[in-house]
């Protein structure tokens, strides 16, 4: 065990080997392992862990900030190609993510169970809050169930495919985020049974094809906004009669009864067609960090707790050197990646 972070606790590795670690008092104590067999259990003050490649069990164990001289380290996991079970763990002031998952196993399961994952702290950064996170390409071996979870911007984050399953989720921002931006196909988590409560978002689902999707039987309660959001990518293509692309349309995007949605130009915001005919502009996340530029994203689809949905229609007009030419869009009838080819 050495001091090399300028903290009161050290730092536990295990490389190939394995790896036994039962009530250790001293502490907030960071531990990596590698390609290793783990019995990590009822340690009170652990702050960071790194898994990769190895299997066995972390139980029972309070994941704590470590004191630096700059700033607290995140109490978290970060799990990669692990047939591992975490359980009955509980995190203390996360500023940022607890469990984080990039990829789960070829053979066996990563699996997340009956953890407590309450306890959560305004970070410096002001980057969201996650309780578990799931980055692509997740994985179908890749099992989170029965955890109680409160009080993040993000209940559960989910960039790639995993199965969520009877977790309760409350009092967050946003109880489930699937976001399928960062992947070629979309992404077609299993979410079952699962209690939403007093979210503001239940579930919000960005670029995802929900077509036979598994999103079912949970159930939604006092959820502010609504219980679900799904919001489409849609690309506008804008060409002339023989399929040539036309670079320069202007792209307007309004309500069924022409009421504005995007760009807003005085607001100095445009949606204009590259030399390829498509539009380069992204509708409400243009501070998120990524560029995704060939989309507009829609809002097309919100359940109410009481079972009600709200459907949107959308008119998309185009303009070019007085030319106008337009469309109207049903995003609920379709996959989440929409092209709309509208011939000038």
């Amino acid at each position: 065990m050495g001091n090399d972070f300028g903290w009161y606790g050290g730092l536990v590795e295990s490389r190939d080997s394995t790896l036994v670690m039962e009530d250790n008092i001293l502490g907030p104590i960071d531990v990596g392992a590698s390609n290793s067999e783990v019995l990590i259990k009822d340690n009170p003050e652990l702050s960071r862990m790194t898994l990769y490649m190895s299997t066995g069990t972390v139980e029972n164990n309070t994941f704590i900030s470590g004191e630096s001289t700059y700033n607290p380290y995140n109490p978290e996991i970060t799990i990669r190609f692990c047939n591992i079970t975490i359980t009955e763990n509980t995190f203390l002031d996360v500023a940022r993510t607890a469990i984080t998952i990039t990829e789960g196993p070829a053979e066996g399961t990563t699996h997340i169970y009956n953890n407590t994952l309450t306890n959560f702290i305004t970070n410096f950064t002001g980057e969201d809050t996650q309780a578990i996170s799931v980055w692509w390409p997740g994985g179908e071996n890749i099992l989170i169930e029965e955890n109680t979870i409160a009080n993040a911007n993000i209940g559960i984050g989910l960039r790639g495919n995993a199965t969520v399953h009877n977790n309760h989720i409350k009092d967050c921002e946003t109880g489930v985020l699937i976001d399928g931006r960062y992947r070629t196909e979309p992404a077609r988590p299993t979410i079952q049974e699962n209690t939403f409560q007093n979210n503001n978002i239940g579930l919000h689902m960005i670029a995802t094809n929900t077509t036979n999707s598994p999103y079912t039987d949970n159930n939604f309660t006092d959820n502010t906004e609504c219980a679900i959001l799904q919001q489409w990518w849609i690309t506008v293509r804008v060409q002339e009669q023989d399929g040539t692309p036309v670079a320069g349309a202007e792209v307007t995007v309004f309500y069924k009864n022409w009421s504005l949605v995007f760009p807003d130009r005085d607001a100095g915001e445009d949606a204009v067609t590259d030399q390829n005919g498509d539009t380069r502009w992204i509708f409400g996340y243009h501070d998120y960090g990524y560029h995704y530029s060939y989309y507009l994203l829609l809002d097309g689809h919100r359940t109410c707790d009481n079972g009600t949905t709200t459907h949107y229609n959308y008119r998309i007009l185009v303009e070019k050197d007085d030319t106008y030419a337009g469309t109207i869009i049903e995003p609920l009838s379709q996959n989440m990646h929409i092209t709309i080819d509208i011939v000038l």
